[in-house]
């Protein structure tokens, strides 16, 4: 019984209410008068936030605008703030009263965590000619694996293997189990170990000195057991620095006759631990010296060459621009000399003979 005379008062009370708001004054209506001059823009809402997403999965909101000036709004630029937004095609003319809409598309990528990002929208509205839109997410990773690759920067000089590690975190209901690491590359170790029992491991990468080439890379796969993440993997480079680089690699002599004097150099940087010193520079061209400058000491050098007028390099030898050094991997630096090829000469195109038609049958030639 209480229960019905409450319904009964709630239905009272919302026809009351009805009732007053229909006899209620209504309010002056809004005036074409009373509208901004010019374009003028209004968005719904700058920013859209699309909660817990994914990592991997591409979302896309509209942000809806309304001119509420008295001119055509011309939306002319819509600029993402990074490659992972993008916009699609938007409405570039709107009338005043009308609304348009902007579609913008987010891959949420490898991102985790809480992300922003940024959309400039160009128009030709005076009073905010530049309207910043923002879109927000929270990216939501199965497995976090922080970082997500490795990237080892040696020298010639360390004798010691560097180790750098990865944590890898289950964000799954279910526990998971990683299997024994495998690189599809031996110039780098990987163990893995569990921290956290189902929920949390530690993957050690150490690159195995020395490597066979001067940069290596490797995709390290730890299998499991679960379907919405059947593996994890890391992706690792490494890149072996030499302590004594030379620029260019191989010098390359002007054609012969193009100057009268010629001073082409060679640079020589030393990243090491110890200073370097030079000595006994020289060079196998016929007539050309060497002058060795200290750009800064122990550190970086410079030989210039001096060549004779006219040089030309005899075919089939080889050249070399050489000097010894005190660091026990480089005694001897050598720099190849080659010169420079004049190209051929343009031969040009014979002009082919005009056509010739034959006379027209039963006609005469006229002949001198």
């Amino acid at each position: 019984m209480k229960t019905k005379s409450l319904g009964i008062l709630v239905g009272l009370l919302a026809w009351t209410a009805e009732v007053a708001g229909a006899l209620a004054p209504a309010g002056p209506p809004v005036s074409a008068a009373d509208a901004p001059s010019g374009a003028r823009v209004a968005f719904a809402t700058p920013v859209h936030d699309f909660g817990k997403i994914q990592s991997g999965q591409v979302v896309r909101h509209d942000f809806v605008f309304t001119n509420i000036g008295t001119a055509t709004l011309l939306v002319r630029d819509v600029r993402p703030g990074c490659g992972c937004t993008t916009a699609g095609t938007w409405d570039k003319e709107v009338e005043p009263g009308k609304t348009g809409k902007i579609p913008i598309q987010f891959n949420a990528g490898s991102f985790s965590g809480q992300v922003g990002k940024s959309i400039t929208v160009t128009c030709n509205d005076a009073v905010n000619p530049s309207v910043m839109l923002q879109l927000k997410a929270n990216v939501w990773t199965p497995v976090a694996v922080l970082p997500s690759s490795l990237f080892f920067a040696l020298s010639e000089e360390r004798s010691t293997n560097e180790t750098k590690v990865v944590r890898i975190v289950n964000h799954l209901d279910t526990p998971l189990k990683l299997s024994e690491p495998e690189s599809d590359n031996a110039a780098f170790q990987a163990v893995v170990s569990e921290k956290v029992p189902g929920q949390e491991y530690e993957l050690r990468v150490t690159p195995i000195l020395p490597l066979p080439s001067p940069h290596a890379t490797a995709t390290i796969v730890m299998k499991t057991a679960n379907e919405t993440v059947p593996a994890v993997r890391v992706q690792v480079s490494a890149t072996m620095q030499a302590v004594v680089s030379v620029f260019p690699p191989v010098l390359t002599l002007p054609v012969a006759g193009s100057t009268p004097v010629s001073k082409p150099a060679v640079t020589l940087r030393n990243t090491g631990t110890n200073v370097m010193m030079l000595s006994d520079a020289r060079v196998d061209v016929p007539g050309a010296t060497v002058d060795v400058t200290e750009l800064q000491a122990g550190r970086l050098f410079r030989l210039t060459l001096t060549l004779p007028p006219e040089v030309l390099l005899e075919p089939g030898r080889s050249f070399a621009l050489s000097v010894r050094s005190n660091h026990p991997r480089y005694p001897e630096i050598r720099v190849p000399i080659q010169q420079a090829v004049r190209p051929a000469a343009k031969v040009p195109l014979a002009r082919p003979a005009p056509a010739t038609l034959p006379a027209p049958t039963g006609a005469r030639v006229k002949t001198p």
